[in-house]
């Protein structure tokens, strides 16, 4: 049965489009199924906004269970910090990585910090140079494992995999930068060896750069696009809205 009726036959009417203009309001165009009339029109269809209990509920947030999952923070050494502001996305991330920590930290949940050591001597990630230290807030605590890479994935000859499996850790919680390179790198190979991946996007960043063809790119454009890589296929890419109702109710439970 249709829910709408034809405002001049009364018969059922189909949505043929509709515009967003606020959130819970919206315009349906509509048409006549009525072979005989096949009239359009168009009505203002108003929703009751959504609880904040309602909402945890369609996004899913109660289905990762935190006792069996592992926050996995990748790559917050000096070397990001020291690239500066400009050109990056996401000036909240590191808020929300902290956050993230506190309540992992609170319940003595698994944390996993990321530390990329480059091969090239050169490189602000090399050994004993002081880009490749871990930011301050950000120093592992003794009780939290640290795994060392030399490639975007955090998997590749590391030891995390294993890590994992013998804790029976079946979810993970990834953040960090940057998007495209390591944070892709890890979350893709994640998925594929069917660990069960939330990418919450306001807690990862990364930096402008220019595409294969040589156009600009912002920080923004690079960030969605990781984003769109991952979702789905190898991860849940949760949103801003997501991040903000998941702290406040790991928080208050």
């Amino acid at each position: 049965m249709s829910r709408f009726s034809c405002k001049v036959c009364g018969g059922p009417a189909k949505i043929r489009s509709s515009k967003i203009l606020a959130e819970g309001y919206r315009v349906l165009y509509l048409e006549c199924k009525n072979l005989d009339c096949r009239a359009r029109f168009k009505i203002d269809d108003i929703q009751q906004p959504l609880t904040e209990k309602e909402k945890i509920e369609k996004f899913g947030i109660k289905r990762l269970t935190l006792s069996s999952s592992a926050l996995l923070i990748i790559d917050q050494q000096v070397c990001m910090k020291d690239r500066g502001i400009l050109h990056r996305n996401n000036h909240d991330a590191e808020k929300y990585i902290t956050e993230l920590l506190a309540i992992w930290r609170k319940r003595e949940l698994p944390v996993i910090h990321i530390r990329h050591i480059s091969r090239e001597a050169t490189s602000g990630f090399s050994p004993g140079q002081r880009g490749a230290d871990f930011q301050d807030g950000f120093k592992p605590l003794k009780s939290e494992a640290v795994f060392e890479k030399n490639v975007p994935d955090a998997f590749i000859h590391t030891g995390l995999e294993r890590w994992l499996r013998v804790r029976g850790i079946e979810n993970l919680v990834v953040c960090g930068v940057s998007s495209e390179n390591s944070v892709e790198g890890t979350v893709r190979t994640a998925g594929n060896l069917q660990f069960h991946v939330w990418v919450p996007e306001a807690a990862c960043y990364t930096f402008a750069k220019k595409d294969y063809f040589g156009a600009s790119r912002t920080a923004e454009e690079v960030h969605a696009m990781a984003m769109a890589n991952l979702s789905g296929e190898h991860a849940l890419v949760c949103d801003h809205e997501w991040l903000q109702l998941a702290l406040k109710y790991w928080s208050a439970t």
